[in-house]
């Protein structure tokens, strides 16, 4: 023990000025990123997410504090000193340097645990921080840390100090950054794939924290290489003193780190860019449809066998009535790739996947009722993901074959999106799901563990780092991270009784709060709060916001009349971007309205009314263009509950001419 004590001490005296600056330089840039980012904000995902300068700088000083701590206390001959043999004295000071990396990180996550505990008591976020900080920032460290301290017992050559720097700039998020640009330039792209393979620190540098996946860890390959290091480190002190032994120590390291980088680089990245590249070329232009006839049948039920791994993987049986010819046609996103169609008895049907739609040969069969076998698999898209970090499908995504025969997406104004996909009547679904943990929500009925049945409009299957919350009779649910912003999010629940109250009062429904809602993140890169993807079947509502302070461009609660439409109205089915502009006009005038009925009204609201109108105008024929610029000239407060309603009949009444029934509108309305 005495020994130990001497050791220790005999440590932080040699050390002393590189561990007080050092580790004073780490804590400060600590501290400055958490005042700037979780204490101004209480963005609590981005104040982790945007610490890859501080994991790079952690790692710089822990391999240079193991590069000097194995070189010091040698060239000081402890073990002569206190008698010891040379490989204890090696353990102990391994165990001295783990145990500064792990009091290092330790105490951060005490501050940041006691921080999250002071904001809410009951927040669940505390793990999955310790968690990242151990994976981003423990692991790391100790690795660099051994890295040091294996080469400064091994090696006596000055120039060795440009090998320490060469890895510490592989191993580093940051320099990933600069190298993979400096690569990128030479058109070598597999080296970029390299850098991402060897790097153990963040990846996404520029990117904020998503909060409907959570954080990602690679847990195998960080710890396995941990393991790897103190086996070359068990190996070069039982061979300190043969100088063969120690360059081949040297040499292993740089084995060991190229074999390491083999192993790929896992992401949680739910959609190939290029892919999404594909789908705008795709929808941008005239797609090929086949005859509307062919999807003139009845889907009287449907048995879903899901599988979610790196994507996921469907096998459905859909029994299909009323079939009227030889080939019959269905309607599903063309990013799920069809693999197999076969009939009941397991006989094979020829098929042909073009797009978003699909046309079965049926006329090796005959009858008018078939039970088709459908296999496919895919990643869904940005808004839509379905892999096994996070599934967000709602009922009215095209993610199940359909019989309604138009596309599922459309463009409008640089903006990719979905079409709905709910049924017009109820069928009968039964659904095994079998992936990464279990679904958190799915609006079927659960019979046994992981298996549900039900009648609706169309299935829902939603997984992500959310919690749950109690509001009276309603159930919230939305992303770990957002938990400083728990009274921002009821009083934004609040907000949404009050406009679905009054928009029940102008077109006399009677819609009630669903008992589950989910408030979501936008997802895909070119969502925003212009567009808002609200959805909603049976017993859930989702809607998407960000209360996040770092990232939010305007309070949650202005864009709240400018979603009760598209959540409740179910008129969400639009054959191309002119369609949808005629609606996009009613809903900004809608929204306003709603707005203008509140006490204090929002001037944020106006904004987004008068955004909405700009980007629906490109869209506006030239002869409608007077009555577009009427409307612009109205007072929406003063208009009555009537017009809207008789506006709303006009748009669902089927009729091509949206402008010149709104002409009369305004008209009556003066």
């Amino acid at each position: 023990m005495k020994k130990i004590k001497i050791l220790f001490f005999t440590n932080i005296k040699l050390h002393k000025y590189l561990l007080l600056i050092g580790l004073a330089s780490l804590y400060s840039y600590a501290g400055f990123i958490n005042y700037q980012i979780l204490y101004k904000t209480h963005d609590v995902g981005n104040s982790l997410q945007f610490s890859s300068f501080l994991i790079q700088a952690g790692m710089l000083f822990f391999m240079l504090f193991g590069f000097r701590l194995a070189k010091k206390n040698l060239n000081n001959n402890l073990y002569l000193i206190l008698k010891e043999r040379m490989g204890r004295l090696h353990i102990f000071n391994i165990l001295f340097l783990l145990g500064t990396c792990f009091l290092f990180v330790f105490s951060l996550i005490c501050v940041f645990s006691t921080y999250y505990y002071w904001l809410d008591p009951t927040n669940k976020f505390n793990v999955e921080s310790a968690l990242f900080l151990i994976n981003y920032w423990l692991l790391p460290f100790s690795i660099t840390a051994l890295i040091g301290y294996i080469i400064g017992i091994n090696s006596s050559n000055k120039l060795i100090y440009s090998l320490l720097v060469i890895i510490w700039a592989l191993l580093s998020p940051t320099n990933l950054y600069f190298l993979g640009n400096l690569i990128s330039n030479t058109k070598i792209g597999v080296g970029t794939t390299w850098l991402q393979n060897i790097n153990f620190g963040m990846h996404d540098l520029n990117t904020p924290y998503d909060p409907f996946y959570g954080f990602s860890f690679n847990w195998y390959k960080k710890v396995g290489y941990l393991i790897i290091l103190i086996i070359i480190f068990i190996f070069s002190i039982i061979f300190i003193n043969k100088k063969t032994v120690r360059r081949f120590n040297l040499v292993l390291v740089s084995i060991s780190l190229i074999s390491i980088s083999l192993i790929p680089y896992t992401t949680i990245s739910t959609y190939d860019i290029k892919q999404m590249g594909r789908d705008y070329e795709y929808y941008s232009e005239k797609q090929w449809r086949p005859q509307e006839k062919l999807f003139n049948y009845d889907i009287g039920s449907v048995d879903l066998n899901i599988e979610n791994n790196k994507k996921l993987n469907v096998n459905l049986k859909m029994k299909v009535d009323n079939v009227r010819y030889s080939k019959l046609a269905f309607t599903l996103y063309k990013g799920f790739k069809v693999s197999s169609i076969s009939t009941q008895n397991g006989e094979s049907l020829k098929f042909i996947q073009r797009g978003d739609y699909t046309t079965v040969d049926l006329s090796s069969s005959q009858g008018k009722k078939y039970t088709l076998n459908i296999s496919y698999s895919g990643s869904g898209t940005l808004s839509n993901p379905a892999n096994k970090e996070g599934v967000y499908l709602p009922a009215d995504f095209s993610w199940i074959p359909s019989n309604l025969p138009y596309s599922t997406h459309l463009i409008f104004n640089e903006h990719y999106i979905a079409n709905s996909f709910k049924s017009d009547s109820k069928i009968k679904y039964s659904l095994r799901y079998k992936g990464n943990g279990n679904t958190i929500y799915t609006n079927l009925k659960q019979t046994h563990k992981n298996q549900y049945e039900g009648e609706s409009l169309g299935v829902t299957l939603i997984l992500g780092d959310l919690i749950t919350q109690s509001k009276g009779e309603n159930t919230l649910y939305y992303p770990k991270s957002w938990f400083p912003y728990k009274n921002d999010i009821e009083d934004y629940v609040s907000k949404l009784q009050v406009y679905l109250a009054r928009y029940n009062n102008i077109f006399h429904t009677n819609y009630q709060l669903p008992t589950k809602i989910f408030l979501l993140p936008n997802m895909a890169i070119n969502d925003s709060l212009i567009y808002i993807n609200s959805s909603s079947a049976d017993d859930y509502i989702a809607l998407q916001i960000d209360p996040v302070e770092l990232t939010k461009k305007r309070s949650i609660a202005t864009s709240l009349p400018y979603q009760i439409d598209r959540a409740f109205g179910n008129h969400n089915k639009v054959n191309n971007s002119r369609e949808f502009a005629n609606w996009l006009v009613f809903n900004a005038m809608l929204g306003s309205y709603l707005d203008s009925k509140a006490e204090n009204k929002n001037n944020e609201s106006t904004t987004l009314k008068e955004y909405q109108l700009y980007l629906a105008k490109s869209y506006i024929n030239e002869e409608d263009t007077n009555t577009y610029s009427k409307l612009l000239q109205m007072d929406e407060s003063s208009l009555s509950s009537s017009f809207f309603v008789e506006w709303k009949k006009n748009l669902l009444d089927g009729k091509m001419d949206d402008w010149g029934q709104l002409k009369k509108l305004i008209e009556v309305n003066d």
